[in-house]
Formats: C-alpha cells, structure tokens, sequence
C-alpha cells in the first residue's frame, strides 16, 4: 500500500477552500485595524506643543503705500492632538487677520496683553497660544523684496 506523498497532504474538498480566506487571518488584520484606531485615538487626545505657520491678512492698510513686513509669522500653541493636525492638514484655516488701522507708528507688536487677547480669539477656546515669532509687525513704505518675508 503505497501511497504517495501528495495523496497524503490533499484532502477532500481542498478545491472548494482555495478561494476563501481563512478567517483567523481575518479576524487578526480586523483586530490589527481596530487595536491602531484606538491607539491613535489615545494619542491625539493628548496635549502637544508645537509651532504652528499662519499667514497674516491685512485689513485697512495706509493708501500712502506702506508694505507689512511679514506675510506669515510662526505661533507655538499648545492644543489636542486632533486640533494640531486639522490646522497641519489644512482643514482649519491658518489665516491671522490684523487690522492695520490698530499699528502704532508703523508697527504692530504682539507683545501688548491685548493683542495676543485678539488672537487668542481668532485660535479658538480649545489651542492655547504660547508665543508669536516675530513678535513685531512693521508698515514700511517701500514693497518687500523676493528674499524676505
């Protein structure tokens, strides 16, 4: 009674299981998805600082010609992990808005209580502003050249 190997390994209705998946190997990747989820649910709910670009739009410049010195600044926040990454995604707006009519002899500084009040509101109740860079805002009367901010 020889048999050969390959009738040994083979069994009855090994054509019909070619096409399915095993369902262990299912129920792992579907427990893999599930254990990631939930990991990055933990860890965006944290607290993070981190620096954040926002572009500076003017509203009511000076008819005289004066240029702002900057069309972005860099503001250290701290805020949820899901907060930080809609604003890094872009789903978030990351636009400052200054009133240039407010700039004190040419220059508008954040470094006034009041003013970081106003962005604060424009950030929202839920990010936490910690510092702006650069932390002053000048008019100036001739346009900005390509190598500056």
């Amino acid at each position: 009674m020889k048999t050969s190997l390959l009738k040994t390994i083979r069994q009855p209705g090994d054509k019909q299981k070619k096409g399915k998946l095993n369902y262990k190997v299912v129920t792992f990747a579907i427990c893999v998805v599930l254990a990631t989820a939930l990991w990055f649910m933990n860890a965006f709910s944290k607290k993070y600082t981190d620096s954040l670009t926002f572009y500076v739009s003017y509203q009511n410049l000076p008819q005289d010609k004066k240029y702002p010195s900057a069309n972005s600044v860099q503001v250290k926040v701290n805020a949820s992990g899901f907060q930080l990454m809609t604003y890094k995604m872009g789903f978030n707006e990351s636009v400052i808005k200054l009133d240039a009519s407010q700039f004190k002899h040419s220059y508008y500084a954040f470094t006034n209580h009041t003013h970081n009040e106003k962005l604060q509101e424009q950030l929202g109740e839920s990010i936490k502003l910690l510092d702006i860079s650069p932390d002053t805002v000048y008019l100036r009367s001739e346009p900005p050249t390509s190598d500056q901010n």
